[in-house]
């Protein structure tokens, strides 16, 4: 596997922290795990994301996350 190597305006523009977070069938619990999770990085740093993986849910998980981006810009699905 070849390195890859970042421009420096990629790396300036990336947020300080991320978090991933996978995801399976989570649905009734999504809104409270981002809920805490963006409530700790805002005490951490400003500059932030969330990125949850959703692992093949067969529930309405990815669904339960279309509102949550609108109210939480830092998160990515």
């Amino acid at each position: 596997m070849e390195a890859k190597i970042l421009e420096r305006e990629t790396i300036e523009s990336a947020p300080m922290i991320s978090v991933v977070i996978p995801a399976y069938n989570e649905a009734r619990g999504i809104a409270h795990t981002v809920e805490a999770v963006d409530a700790q990085l805002r005490q951490m740093a400003a500059d932030y994301e969330i990125i949850i993986v959703d692992d093949g849910s067969r529930d309405d998980t990815y669904a339960a996350l279309k509102p949550l981006s609108a109210q939480y810009p830092c998160l990515k699905a």
